[in-house]
């Protein structure tokens, strides 16, 4: 039914998605790209952090261990054995008296001022403390240890420095080596997203072009994109417009046709009203001459003939909208007046109309055109029961705020949509002027299927304190 679309060489989307700045796919890309560049360089500063944390605790703990090695061994701690340990643990040791200053060492002259300076941050007890060195040379991390009492009268501190320059280069090492993988990936990742950013822009150029191509009056077209996703279902939406233009194009020329029918049957209506009028009057001046039961059966052609007026006002609305005139009314009384008006036309077609109205208050409705509702349900609801049935009438006030007048019948129930009718010659207006009406009242008209009667079931919902539409 329906042409897969082709991708022309130079499509409309194109100019849209790739050459404005606010394209698209920009608009996609950039702050995704942005969002992986960010992390990357989270990662790795995050990465530098841990790898210079862990350089430093390994420099610390050989720098403690020397220091505890010197300060629990039971040899002499002369300048010999100092320098050969030092070259051992690739740190210089340097012994400082109680006052701080330097009594031997392996280090530079830098060194042994800076931790005289530093004596005053020497520990109090035989615990080692670090601490960071910034001389001339460079900056250097120390482990300070007391030395237990009797390993050595000429010393009262012991410490294990090294330069802090071989970690920086490492960690700098390892910053490059990282920072060339990080780009790396970045410009796959970046590959990555423009994959991902146009497999997103790419059925929505699908999607523009189809519309395009709507727009210009095709209807067999639709999008081939089966994707699982929104997009997909965007697809399918469209795909679904695309085929239903067609039949609301048709309904659209329905509603134009059925409102030139409205038009011809309302001014037929208006042509009817007159000889009517004067029929009625002829009946009513013979109501008033005639007595005993032929009195009872001109009263029977009256009702009916009122109810003929009804259908003929309610075929002069046809032509253009509903107004209504509300004014206070009892509305359980005009409930009863179109059932007592319909029940003898209903009981010879063998179908009983029951009505169940709970106290009701005065609401302010138009009650004609309200009249007009009730009469065009229980009409159709009578035409459903060509083998007799039962009508139900019920009306309550609910808890909503809400008057709900409910019309049920025994037949098959609602075929199709409500709008249709499936009798024969009949053009489904009488559902379409009962709705608007009561739209017009401020309420709304429901249909379902009758739990109680196994039919169709149409409810009137209308405000209690209604504010109608003129």
């Amino acid at each position: 039914m329906y042409k897969k679309l082709t991708r022309p060489s130079k499509p409309l989307v194109e100019c849209i998605i790739f050459r404005q700045t606010n394209s698209l796919y920009l608009r996609l890309f950039v702050p995704l790209a942005g969002i992986l560049l960010f992390a990357m360089l989270s990662a790795w500063a995050i990465s530098l952090h841990f790898m210079t944390r862990v350089m430093q605790d390994k420099l610390d703990a050989r720098l403690a261990t020397a220091t505890a090695t010197l300060s629990e061994g039971a040899f002499p701690l002369s300048s010999d054995l100092i320098g050969r340990l030092g070259g051992l643990l690739d740190a210089d040791v340097v012994l400082l008296s109680a006052a701080g200053t330097v009594g031997a060492s392996t280090g530079s002259a830098e060194l042994n001022e800076a931790l005289s300076g530093a004596a005053i941050a020497f520990p109090g007890d035989d615990s080692a403390r670090l601490i960071f060195l910034d001389t001339a040379a460079g900056r250097w991390r120390a482990a300070v240890r007391k030395l237990p009492a009797g390993r050595d009268d000429r010393f009262q501190f012991v410490s294990a420095a090294a330069s802090m320059e071989p970690t920086s280069s490492a960690v700098r090492e390892a910053a490059l080596s990282l920072a060339g993988a990080m780009l790396i990936a970045a410009l796959l990742s970046a590959g990555l997203a423009s994959i991902f950013v146009r497999s997103i822009t790419r059925p929505v150029e699908d999607l523009a072009q189809m519309a395009n191509r709507i727009s210009d009056g095709q209807r067999d077209v639709s999008a081939a994109i089966n994707e699982r996703n929104e997009i997909g279902v965007l697809a399918s939406a469209f795909n679904d417009m695309a085929g239903r233009l067609a039949v609301f194009e048709q309904d659209l020329s329905e509603t134009s046709r059925m409102s030139g029918l409205g038009d011809l049957a309302a001014r037929m209506a208006h042509e009817i009203r007159n000889p009517m009028t004067a029929i009625k009057m002829q009946l009513q001046m013979l109501e008033e001459r005639i007595a005993g039961p032929d009195q009872k059966r001109i009263r029977t052609v009256l009702d009916e003939f009122r109810r003929l007026e009804l259908i003929v006002d309610s075929s002069l609305t046809l032509g253009g909208a509903a107004t209504v005139n509300p004014a206070p009314t009892r509305i359980a009384a005009t409930i009863n007046e179109v059932a007592e008006l319909l029940r003898p036309s209903l009981a010879h077609r063998n179908i009983e109309l029951e009505t169940h109205i709970e106290t009701l208050p005065v609401v302010a409705i138009d009650a004609d055109r309200i009249k007009q509702v009730l009469l065009n349900l229980v009409n159709n609801a009578a035409d459903e029961l060509s083998a007799g049935g039962c009508i139900s009438i019920s009306a309550s006030a609910g808890d909503d705020a809400h008057l709900h007048i409910s019309i049920a019948d025994s037949g098959p129930g609602l075929q199709g949509t409500e709008s249709v009718s499936s009798k024969p010659l009949g053009l489904g207006l009488g559902l379409k002027i009962s709705r608007e009406i009561v739209e017009r009242h401020g309420g709304e008209l429901r249909h379902n299927s009758s739990h109680e009667l196994g039919g169709a079931e149409f409810t009137i919902r209308l405000p209690l304190a209604n504010e109608t539409n003129r």
